[in-house]
């Protein structure tokens, strides 16, 4: 029955009547499935779906939630294990081998930054940046590994189409506003998650008008990846800034063991300061000043972790505190400004991206190919590109890119979907330089 519930357990808005998931045979049957995903096709984790609807007991740890984690557990301690809660509960993880909770409210927050109501500058440091799930005076997550948050999901439709679609923001500002957020994600404690490509900008979602405003249906529609964002610098622009953001949480262990510093918040300006230090490291700090305004601050007085000079990891400015207070810092609209340790050897250098020494055209990828396929080239300053590709027989079939692009490593695809099997050429022209190379496409 619907209405038969059992302890912990909620139905949610949707309703519907499920599995009793307090008996030994449904029980033994979802760890026959569970197996059959290790076993058969190698799984290395699952993330449970809706777990207030299987509900947990700790007078009866064999059923439900508890029951399910720790037969996973006992089969293959690896196993990572993700629970959706609607709403989170951070002592389940605290008392289960559950490893992390899909936490809501950095997502939700965001979306009130963007819907209204507007939240406050500390529900920005709580839900947003911190480990707080809802209610910050309720017990939160036990570390930053036991959370996982997210900007896009499953079942949400990306932020660019909820400025651009719902919030009447225009695409180019929805576009920035989409990588300061982002970078908040990776530089928020918790474990940020990809999803579909959304660091290649998509403007993903529901209500395409297409199919009529059935939700379910339209999911399936903007699940596909865009590829053709790939070749764009509008894409190109969202794909180095994931680069460095992954690289920033592989490369500066603050990121990702440190400890979590709020430092200030600047209600009037909308402005946050928060870092993170390192006890294992000498240098190799991070702070982070976060400006949820649509409109270019300074702020003053700015509590810092250290004197010395920092590196913007996002566009490499250098500011100098000379103690642990920075006098004044300009922070444009929207953006999310991360500062690491000038004198951390080698950090900053890696974190930042790197522009090419020469020009260069890489070999494509995959090659043979069918029928998509990738090919990277390099500049090592801005200038006009054009690069196309042509038939044996040497007529053009495709232009990949006509326009002037920054200095750095891009990346241009081409979908020969409508072309035949066959040898294919293409040429690379940028400034005075040129290059040729040569593809294969298979049927």
């Amino acid at each position: 029955r619907d209405d038969d519930l059992r302890p912990n357990e909620t139905k949610g808005s949707f309703g519907g009547i499920d599995l009793d998931h307090f008996t030994p045979q449904t029980q033994a049957f979802v760890n026959m499935v569970h197996r059959i995903w290790v076993d058969e096709y190698h799984v290395d984790g699952f993330r449970f779906d809706f777990t207030r609807g299987i509900g947990w007991d700790l007078n009866q740890p064999q059923y439900g939630i508890l029951g399910w984690s720790r037969a996973l557990n006992s089969y293959d301690a690896s196993l990572y294990q993700i629970a959706e809660h609607l709403p989170a509960d951070p002592y389940l993880i605290r008392i289960s081998p559950l490893d992390a909770g899909w936490n809501d409210s950095f997502h939700d927050y965001i979306l009130k930054e963007i819907h209204g109501p507007t939240p406050t500058m500390y529900d920005l440091g709580a839900f947003v940046v911190g480990l707080h799930e809802y209610n910050p005076n309720t017990m939160g997550y036990a570390d930053r590994t036991q959370v996982v948050k997210f900007t896009v999901s499953h079942d949400d439709q990306s932020l660019i189409q909820e400025m651009v679609r719902f919030a009447g923001v225009p695409l180019q500002t929805a576009l920035i506003r989409d990588l300061f957020y982002n970078t908040l994600l990776f530089t928020a404690e918790g474990i940020p998650q990809i999803w579909m490509a959304q660091e290649l900008g998509m403007q993903s979602g529901w209500y395409d008008d297409n199919h009529n405003g059935n939700w379910d249906e339209e999911k399936l529609g903007y699940r596909p990846v865009d590829w053709s964002l790939f070749g764009t610098e509008r894409g190109q622009r969202h794909y180095r800034r994931f680069q460095l953001l992954i690289k920033l949480r592989k490369r500066v262990p603050a990121l990702f063991r440190g400890q979590m510093h709020q430092l200030s918040r600047y209600n009037a300006q909308r402005v946050l300061v928060y870092g993170y230090t390192d006890d294992q490291e000498q240098a190799g700090d991070v702070v982070v000043v976060a400006n949820f305004s649509g409109k270019d601050q300074t702020v003053r007085n700015v509590p810092w972790l250290g004197a010395g000079n920092w590196r913007n990891a996002v566009d490499s400015t250098l500011v100098t505190a000379a103690t642990d207070t920075l006098d004044s810092l300009h922070v444009p609209a929207y953006t999310a400004s991360v500062f690491l340790e000038e004198q951390a050897t080698g950090i900053a250098a890696h974190s930042t991206e790197k522009i090419p020494e020469k020009f260069s055209l890489q070999q494509n990828y995959p090659n043979p190919f069918n029928p998509v396929t990738s090919i990277e080239f390099s500049l090592p300053k801005a200038t006009q590109v054009s690069l196309k590709v042509y038939s044996a027989l040497g007529q053009e079939v495709a232009t990949l890119v006509d326009g002037i692009l920054p200095a750095g490593t891009h990346h241009a695809t081409w979908n020969a979907a409508n072309q035949p099997s066959g040898v294919y050429y293409y040429r690379l022209k940028a400034g005075q330089y040129s290059s040729t190379r040569k593809m294969l496409l298979l049927r």
